[in-house]
């Protein structure tokens, strides 16, 4: 009996690792693509520095899910584990599991900070695409060198389950201890929380404190689509890392905001502020929705695992389903950043298509057109004058 709840356990994980993970990954690298395009194609986010992080973090999110969540994919849906016969890939697959979110983290938080810093004349200087860039360099390079016990310890072992078969895991206890307590619950959690949150919130102050200053409308317009952009993303990733509380927090700032946009209208603000204003609160509750009902799942099963432990099969059933279903959500966090600006901003819709149909396609258009032009056959053109013959030539001689 117990085998056969083992078996049905699996059966159920692989098909949601499989089938849902499929669409994550699909769904994610193609926003991720369009989240580098739109960054990199429009003038108004290549000056910026806060949009060269969140092109870095779409390009860490592209290597997490490529490296981690398809090879997730083929070890739990079609039993392919490369990491069990290539010591190169049991080392190579955590170690880039370890970096990518970290990086993908960082950059966020470069961008809240950068985004607190970007209307403050005294640190208004830093905001500078330059730094961004030496800042992710340097940030690369650091949790490369921090992460190299990843690199050593991971090793091909007999598995703890089935000693007949290998399995790719961590062979140091003290390393396996501090990978779970300080890496994932702190580096992964709390730090980069409280800091996206600090900032997130000073970001929202600074922006709200726009409507007292003269700031040119083109500046004041991209500097909140950005920052709300920041924002949302904050919100969305904090969802996977914390339970209620950060879910009490921001229902609370969010109907503050709320409240403070409705009370917009009492004040001599210009129509189209007041507007984005509603646009940006309008993001902040909508992705507080998501947030709650994605955010569930993941807040019982750890909840589930701090109080309990597998005893028998029943157990490991509830255990293998719950870590199946929370760890793919935990790869949606790296795949629907562009899918939750997509539906929220209606100016980021209007910047993906002009992007994509009146630079790119117009783009490739031009291009065929031009190579159209290059492959016709060009007709010779006849003249009067008679072509030289034989006969000239011996003539002319």
């Amino acid at each position: 009996m117990s085998s056969n709840v083992t078996d049905l356990a699996k059966q159920i994980s692989g098909i949601i690792t499989t089938d849902i993970g499929l669409f994550i990954l699909t769904t994610g690298l193609l926003g991720n693509i369009l989240n580098i395009i739109v960054f990199l194609s429009l003038k108004t986010f290549r000056e910026t520095s806060c949009a060269f992080y969140l092109t870095s973090a779409s390009f860490a999110n592209l290597i997490q899910l490529v490296a981690t969540l398809f090879s997730r994919i083929l070890i739990t849906g079609y039993n392919i584990d490369l990491t069990q016969t290539s010591l190169f890939l049991c080392k190579l697959r955590p170690y880039v599991a370890t970096i990518a979110p970290l990086m993908s983290i960082s950059s966020m938080c470069f961008a809240t900070i950068d985004q607190f810093t970007s209307l403050s004349i005294r640190w208004r200087h830093f905001n500078q695409r330059y730094i961004a860039a030496y800042l992710t360099i340097i940030t690369l390079i650091f949790w490369c060198l921090v992460n190299i016990p990843v690199i050593i310890y991971n090793n091909i072992t007999m598995a703890s389950t089935n000693p007949v078969t290998w399995a790719c895991s961590i062979t140091n206890a003290n390393f396996s201890l501090y990978y779970n307590r300080f890496y994932i619950s702190f580096l992964l959690g709390f730090l980069q929380l409280i800091i996206r949150i600090i900032f997130g919130l000073m970001a929202f102050i600074n922006v709200r404190s726009l409507r007292n200053n003269q700031v040119p409308i083109i500046r004041l317009e991209r500097d909140k689509q950005i920052t709300s952009m920041v924002l949302i993303q904050t919100r969305f990733y904090i969802s996977f890392l914390l339970g209620f509380l950060q879910l009490i927090i921001r229902i609370i700032f969010g109907l503050m905001a709320f409240i403070n946009v409705r009370s917009l209208r009492n004040n001599q603000v210009p129509i189209i502020r007041l507007e984005r204003d509603k646009q940006i609160t309008s993001m902040v509750l909508i992705q507080t929705l998501v947030d709650v009902i994605i955010s569930l799942p993941f807040f019982i099963y750890i909840t589930y695992r701090s109080y309990t432990t597998i005893k028998d099969a029943n157990d490991y059933f509830v255990f293998l389903v719950l870590l199946s279903t929370t760890n793919i959500l935990y790869y949606a966090t790296f795949s629907l950043g562009f899918y939750i600006y997509f539906c929220s901003s209606s100016r980021f819709r209007k910047q993906i298509i002009y992007v994509l149909v009146g630079i790119h396609l117009k783009y490739c258009c031009r291009i065929n057109v031009q190579e159209r032009n290059n492959n016709q056959i060009i007709p010779q053109l006849t003249t009067n004058k008679p072509a030289l013959s034989m006969n000239n030539i011996h003539t002319a001689q």
